[in-house]
Order: structure tokens, then sequence, then C-alpha cells
């Protein structure tokens, strides 16, 4: 068989009919008239073969993602337009120690905003939530980037030689790469041209997803075949994956340095769903491989900008800008920097102040009253009579005053003070609390705050819908509190705390009758004596190579692939200002976080506990471990209660609880033509838990599907779940079918469960 490379098709059978000159006669011997001998017609029957998948596979094959490397970054980024465009530019450097630390150091920073510098209106909003437990790690966000995705290096790297793509802040879902060894399954290829240039064949190749709907790349890639590198992606990314925008096309550019593949070129062109759009252009240059960088050679600063990268001066832009600013770009600097001028101006901030603290005439009833001095860093507000009105309080209608003063500090140091005094129209009492918070040392996230009332509280902030608010679930409580916050090293908190306060039950209150009807037995008051505790606490908590982001003076927790771990003891003490308990409780909890390229993403909480004491019966049910029954039809959160408990557990002897979730990514819904175009996700998930004192084993598996969406910037994902537990079905039907919401967290990259 003879084969022939003509262009991009590869011939696999070639017939020839040769036709031979008249003048050969019949009985003549070929070598009579050798000479004589005419090629007159060739044809050629090919069935190809596109090249397009041989030369994908070659690329995929010879190439691997970097080793550890450092190279100068520049980003400018901007998204909106006219007065309401914003823009932000950077300069950093760039480290990466295989297989996949990653640290960047900024050293030039600007934000040019547009819009207005400040706020000089009110608004009130009215907020309450409740939850199984206080996170002793500080869960912060950085806001101040906006829409402007790009911060560090991995945030925009699309690696093509990466088998599967990930880039959570613009994408939920994980990208298959068209260079991996399945590439075939994702995509359809189709060269597009072959071009030779300096001695190779530069082959322009389509790709597409094999499914329509698949959450795969769409566009053209151009590899030369010398080294089967690429020199240029045009790529689209897959519209049902992206976090915040309607729509996501890159440019990449490729060069060589020191033998290696590398993008010298990034260009994000972005459209919100309103419309906005948004575009990210990124320069990486002087690449270095010498160094072989090792993890701990690059610290655990994810992001750590220099004290002085928001300092520089216009000129010292001019001088270090490596990304040009188009004409539109650059008016608006030079006005958002005359701007700046004018807003930093105490004049300015006076005059902004003064529409602030105007007195008006409505302003008690609807907006609250409120003053401000932006020099000096203080505020202060009393809620409006809107806001007093609390017409389900417990024993009935309540009015409350309420109002808040804080003091910001040029440091970011920060103090807040809040309180309410209230009066119960019914049982004519009046309760009230006051709060105070210090948090004197942003870096190390130290926190100091105090607290003293006499007030109507939870037994248990984390009871069903229903048991939460029923009055059965509050007791009387007088207190004086505080607790300290610090972080000893990276990853460790240490936080102490106290307790002085008198119990009391309310079972002597005149209940409103509305509450009776609502929560039938759970509005029963529990009784009990009267009794006053003095508990001192100690909490540890460790995430091993937490990384970070250092902004000035504030240090911003991102979390770990190590799990966080968890110790809590608490200790009462007889005697102490009229202390009636002597126990210790301990607590040890251990939570992760776990997402794979391929499987999909794994949350998981486990923890065990007990109390000690001589007695543990005389241990008031107030300070046991509660376990939340589940509520009817609706999913909780996974990673804390359970879906099919009958009903809610306290105890103060040992027990053990465990719970996960995971989300499949990718699965065999994928390759159901009908299905596959409602992008479903599958997920399981259990949970276990034992409680020593009730003789309680309770073990449950769920499975179902979920449905990502995004409502305008916020992406959303909707499930149904099946429940099953260790006795086959749940006996109470709506415990067998849940519905379930969760939200996708675009600064952490992640869902929240």
């Amino acid at each position: 068989m003879l084969e022939y490379l003509c262009g991009v098709r590869r011939i696999t059978s070639i017939a020839l009919v040769i036709g031979l000159c008249p003048s050969l006669a019949w009985g003549q011997t070929p070598s009579d008239s050798l000479r004589k001998v005419d090629l007159e017609a060739v044809l050629i029957v090919a069935q190809p073969i596109d090249k397009a998948y041989e030369v994908l596979r070659e690329a995929g094959r010879r190439n691997r993602p970097l080793p550890s490397f450092s190279c100068s970054t520049a980003v400018k980024s901007s998204y909106g337009s006219g007065s309401q465009l914003k823009l932000r530019e950077a300069l950093s450097i760039s480290f990466f120690a295989e297989p996949d630390r990653y640290s960047e150091q900024i050293y030039l920073a600007d934000e040019h905003l547009g819009g207005k510098a400040m706020n000089d209106g009110r608004s009130v909003q009215l907020s309450f939530s409740v939850g199984r437990e206080d996170n002793l790690v500080p869960n912060e966000r950085e806001a101040s980037l906006g829409q402007h995705f790009f911060e560090s290096y991995p945030d925009g790297n699309l690696d093509l030689y990466q088998a599967t793509i990930q880039l959570p802040k613009l994408a939920s879902l994980p990208i298959p790469s068209p260079l991996s060894w399945d590439a075939s399954l994702q995509y359809r290829a189709v060269v597009q041209q072959a071009e030779t240039k300096r001695n190779a064949v530069h082959w322009t190749i389509k790709i597409e997803p094999r499914q329509a709907d698949g959450p795969s790349l769409r566009g053209t890639l151009v590899i030369e075949d010398s080294a089967f590198t690429l020199v240029q992606a045009d790529l689209e990314l897959p519209a049902q994956g992206l976090v915040r925008h309607k729509s996501a096309q890159l440019s990449q550019t490729y060069e060589w340095s020191e033998g290696r593949s590398v993008v010298s070129k990034r260009d994000f062109r972005l459209v919100a769903p309103g419309g906005d759009s948004a575009r990210c252009k990124i320069v990486h240059e002087q690449y270095d491989f010498n160094a072989r960088y090792r993890p701990k050679d690059l610290g655990l600063a994810s992001v750590e900008y220099s004290p002085d990268a928001f300092d520089a001066k216009p000129t010292d832009w001019i001088a270090a800008r490596k990304i040009a600013l188009d004409p539109k770009e650059a008016r608006h600097i030079t006005y958002q920097d005359s701007l700046t001028l004018f807003y930093d101006s105490d004049g300015y901030k006076d005059s902004v102040d003064a529409v602030y603290n105007k007195f008006h005439l409505w302003e008690p009833f609807l907006s609250g009253l409120g003053y401000r001095s932006s020099k000096k860093g203080v505020e202060w507000f009393v809620l409006p009579v809107v806001a007093q009105m609390r017409f389900f309080g417990v024993g009935g209608y309540r009015h409350n005053l309420g109002g808040s003063f804080a003091r910001t500090f040029s440091d970011r140091r920060r103090l807040d003070v809040q309180g309410n005094l209230d009066y119960g129209v019914v049982n004519r009492d009046v309760r009230g609390d006051l709060s105070l918070s210090y948090l004197y040392n942003p870096r190390r996230f130290g926190l100091l705050r105090v607290e003293l009332g006499d007030n109507y509280v939870f037994v248990n902030t984390y009871e069903p819908i229903l048991g939460t608010f029923a009055r059965g679930n509050f007791v009387r409580k007088t207190f004086f509190q505080g607790s300290h916050r610090i972080e000893l090293v990276n990853g460790l908190y240490l936080r102490t705390s106290f307790d002085f306060s008198r119990r009391e039950a309310i079972t002597g209150l005149k209940l409103e009758d509305w509450s009776a009807q609502l929560f039938g037995a759970l509005n029963e008051p529990t009784p009990f004596r009267t009794y006053t505790i003095a508990l001192v606490g100690a909490e540890l908590s460790y995430t091993p190579g937490q990384r970070y982001v250092i902004k000035g003076p504030r240090k911003i927790a991102l979390g770990s692939v190590w799990p966080t771990f968890t110790l809590q003891a608490k200790q009462g003490i007889p005697g102490l200002l009229g202390g009636m308990v002597s126990f210790t409780s301990l607590r040890l909890n251990a939570r992760d976080f776990r997402q794979s390229r391929f499987w999909g993403s794994t949350t998981w909480h486990a923890g065990l506990g007990t109390f000690l004491a001589a007695e543990l019966d005389s241990i008031r049910f107030i300070e046991h471990r509660f376990f939340r029954g589940s509520d009817q039809l609706l999913l909780s959160n996974p990673t804390t209660s359970f879906q099919a408990l009958d009903s809610t557990y306290h105890t103060a002897r040992p027990w053990i609880e465990a719970y996960f979730i995971h989300h499949f990514d990718r699965s065999l819904l994928d390759r159901i033509p009908l299905v596959r175009a409602l992008h479903l996700v599958p997920a399981v998930g259990g949970g276990l838990l034992y409680v020593a004192e009730a003789q309680v084993f309770h073990a449950e598996f769920y499975g179902g599907l979920e449905l990502p969406f995004r409502l305008w910037d916020q992406r959303m994902r909707v499930g149904a779940y099946r429940v099953w537990t260790d006795q086959g079905s749940p006996e109470i039907p709506g415990f067998r079918l849940k519905m379930g919401l969760d939200f996708y967290d675009s600064y952490r990259g992640r869902w929240n469960y």
C-alpha cells in the first residue's frame, strides 16, 4: 500500500490506472518497447481521515504544564462605560512552585472607580440569621475588586496543557482541555488551514463541544508542528458555567522562552447579564525557569501588596505601564485622579457630611437619625420608628429603642458599640443589651468583645424553623460576657471567653395567643429552677497551610488544602460570682472542602465530644449539646445538620456526628441527549449520629439532581433529593423528598456547600 500525505488528508488507499501506448503490439515483450511506454492517467481514490485530532493529541503528548518559574505580570482590567467606567491596573511578580503553589507580589496597583465617591444618603437594612455555632476562623471578603476578577496569576491561567482547566472566579465548572487524552470524546475538531512558516506547518484547528451544550471550549487553536506547541488560541468559555457573566471570550498568544511554550498575552472580553462589557488584558514577560522553587520557598501568602503599592504618582505609571491605555481610559484616569484629590479634600468631606447630617422631619420615622464625620471616622445611628416596632416579640408587642456607634481609625482599627432597650407592653417588662467590640489588630484578627444585658435569648440557635421561634426555645438571661480572639501564628486561632449569667424560665410570662396557635406544643416554655453560671472557655482552631492575602494592614484568610481542626473546652466554676455549676465540656471538630479536577467537589464535617462532671444529670439542659431536628421538605445545610432526624436531641454525655455531600461535575448524565440539555449535576450525601445517653444511632443517605443557574450576577443552584435512612424510608413523608438552594461564592471560587 502506498501512503501519500497531502495537506490535511492522509491517503489510505490508492488505485492507479495506467494506459499504455498503442505502439505496444500484441505479442511484444515490454522490454521491446520500454522507451515507448507513456503514463497517461493517474486516478486517486481516497477515504480521508482528518488530521486535526492527530495534531491535538501530539501537542498534548509532547507538552506538559510548566515547571517552577517566575515571571512579571501586568494587568489592565476595565468594565462599564462612560463616567461609570471602572479601571484597575497592577504590576506584579508571579511565582509558581510545582505542583500547585502560586504567589503574587504586587508592587504597583491603582483602582480608578467611576461614579460618586461617597454616599450622601441613608438606607435601613433589616436582617436576621441563626446558626449552629460561631466560626472562629474569620470569614472575610475583599469587595474592592468588584468585577475585576483577576488579582493573581491562577485567576486567569487558562492552561491548555492541563487535562482539566479550572478558573473558579470565572466559571463554576471545570473545563476539559482540547489537548487532553480524551479530547476526541469532548470536542469536534477540524483543520481550517495549514500554512508553512519558518520550516514548520502552522495548523489552524477549529474546535467546538461534541455536545452542543457541553461544558467545553469553542474557537480556534494554532499549533506549529516542529515541536507541536501552541502559537495562538482564540476561545469562548462555556456559558453554562460562567459565574457572573453572560459570555466570556479569551485570546491567548504564546511564545518561546528558554525552550518552553509560554503564554505572553491574554485578552479576556466579558459581557455581564445587564449588558455591561468588561475587558481584562494581561501581559506575562521575563519568564525564569532557572530557580527551582519549592512550595515552602514561596510561603503561604497567595497575594501580597507592597506597603506603597497604591502610592505611585501618575508619572511613575507612565514610566512603568506595560499595557497602553486607549484614549477613553486615559481621559477617565485623568478625570478620576482629579476627582480623587477633590474627594480627599476636607471641604468635600465636610460638604457630604453636612448633607448626611442635615435633619429632616421624616427621618425619625422612616430612615433613622444619623451623624457622620469622615475626617474623624466617627458615625452613629438611631433606628427609625418603623424599625423600633417589634410586633412578634416574646410576650407580645415590644417597642425597641436601638442604635449604634462606630469609630474607624486610619490603620483600619475599629470600635463598634451597639445597644437595644425594649419595653414589653403586655408584660410591662423592660429588657435590653449593650455590646462593645474593638478590632485592635486587623493583620492578626485581634478582636475584643464585651456584652451585658437582660434579655430573652434562644436556648438552641439551630432548631428547625418553627422550633427556633417557638416560645419553648426561649429563656431569660441576665448576663455579662466577653471574648478575645487572636491569630497566634498563621492558621492557628485562639479565642478565650467568659460568661457570667443568670438563667430563668419564662413560664411566668404571659404569651401571645397567636404563638400558641402557630407553634402548638413547641410553644410551651420549659420549666426549670433559676440558676447562675460562671463559665470560662478556650477554643483553638488550626488550619495547616492556610493561604492568605496581605493588602495594607489587612490580612484575608483564604483556606487551605488541609482540613480545619477545632478544639473547644469550657469549664464551669462554682462559687465564682455566684456560679452554681461545675462541669467540663469538650468538643473536637474537623471540616474540609475538596475539589477534584474530574470527579467534582466534596464537603465534610465530623465531630465528637462529651461532658465531664461528678453528676452529669445535674447539668441543666440549656448547657447541653443540641442536634437539630430536620425540616420537612427543606434541605438544611448538609454539612451541619441531618435531613431525616425525627426530632431535636440534646445530651450531656458522649456523642459522635459526621456529615458529607459530594457534587459530581461530570457524570454519565452528560451522555444522555435530553437530560444533558438541562445541565443537571448529580449529588450524594449523608450523615451519622450517635448519642450515648438517648441510645440513638441515626444514619442517612441521600441522592439527587441539582440545576445550576444564574440570577442577575449571582450564580445559584436548586436541587431535589431523595433520602434514605438506616431503617429504609424515613417515617415522616416530608423527610423523604427534599428541596435545596445554594449560592456560589465568587470570591472564594466555590459553592457554600
